[in-house]
């Protein structure tokens, strides 16, 4: 789902609750650094084990699995490089050993803290960086790391047939609320529990994300997809996205949502309509492969996960056709 070109970096950590171990995935990242709570002295550094997402087409988050033991009110440390390849005045960059320093002397839980304070009088008058700079500590204690109850595993029925019933939702948000709020987890969360489509998630979120960026940027903040032509003006649409998104206070996207059932299939119709001016979808070419390498994607992907998509009014309103079977073979 990423532009060509560009990957994403991931870490992920899940903390046993018994706070015997925590497991690690790494992807293209800075080191987990696990820190004994006690002393501020470092445990364990679980490196990078795979390549950003986006650059192999398949992975097994398996094999890029890493466990490693903790104790009670041991602190997990994950962070971008932007933090430790923040820079002063003089060029010079804070770097991991600063890092590993400002950890080795912190007082008992003021890791985060230490951190962020030597990383202030290092920049010192340099407040903006090329780079973000994150950092994100979990405390491996209880009291954040509630026990999840487990429950016997439910084997899904046989088949799944008849008719479940039919039903509509209409929403709309606008101006502010765009800037405020994504629409789409509300809206997917809402399809899901009604029609137990969790093997259709995904696909789903995709067909959804697709329609309502469509709407937004080139609809409501009226962006012109013909900026991501290259790489820069790829940056160039992104940041001008973000200054037209944090002034907006008119415009709206409308979601009307409706199920309905034919035999053993059932169809959800997603119609989103936007404030915009629209475009001529009548006379709209599709884009070559090398304009697609940018841009021009999202509407192909949306026809290839659904049954259809079309354009209506002035090409402000987009309809696409969601099915899926209700037959599930035992």
């Amino acid at each position: 789902m990423l532009p060509v070109g560009m990957f994403f970096g991931a870490q992920l950590v899940v903390v046993n609750h018994d706070l015997e171990h925590v497991r690690v995935f790494n992807a293209g990242m800075p080191d987990v650094i696990i820190v004994d709570g006690e002393t501020s002295q470092i445990r364990h550094r679980l490196a990078s084990t795979g390549l950003p997402l986006g650059v192999e087409a398949n992975i097994d988050p398996k094999e890029m699995l890493q466990y490693a033991p903790i104790s009670y009110n041991d602190k997990v440390l994950m962070h971008s490089d932007g933090l430790t390849e923040a820079r002063n005045a003089s060029d010079q960059e804070f770097g991991s050993n600063r890092l590993i320093e400002s950890i080795g002397k912190a007082p008992k839980n003021k890791i985060f803290d230490q951190i962020f304070t030597d990383l202030d009088q290092f920049c010192g008058d340099i407040t903006t960086q090329a780079d973000d700079v994150t950092l994100v500590e979990i405390a491996c204690v209880h009291d954040v790391l509630p026990e999840i109850e487990v429950h016997d595993y439910i084997k899904p029925p046989t088949q799944m047939l008849g008719d479940r019933g039919e039903w509509k939702l209409s929403l709309r948000f606008n101006g502010t609320r765009l800037r405020e709020t994504n629409p789409v987890p509300i809206l997917i969360n809402y399809l899901i529990e009604m029609e137990e489509l969790e093997a259709e998630r995904q696909s789903l979120f995709t067909v959804m994300t697709e329609l309502y960026v469509n709407a937004l940027d080139h609809g409501v903040l009226g962006l012109d997809s013909t900026l991501k032509a290259d790489p820069a003006g790829f940056e160039a649409y992104f940041k001008t996205r973000e200054t037209r998104l944090a002034n907006l206070d008119s415009g709206y996207v409308i979601f009307n949502l409706s199920v309905e059932q034919e035999s053993s299939w059932r169809r959800i119709l997603l119609r989103i309509e936007d404030s915009g001016t629209g475009f001529d979808f009548e006379n709209h070419a599709p884009p070559s492969p090398r304009e697609m390498a940018l841009s021009g994607r999202g509407l192909m992907l949306i026809r290839d996960l659904c049954e259809s998509l079309e354009f209506h009014g002035k090409g402000n309103i987009a309809i696409a056709r969601f099915g899926w079977s209700t037959n599930y073979p035992g």
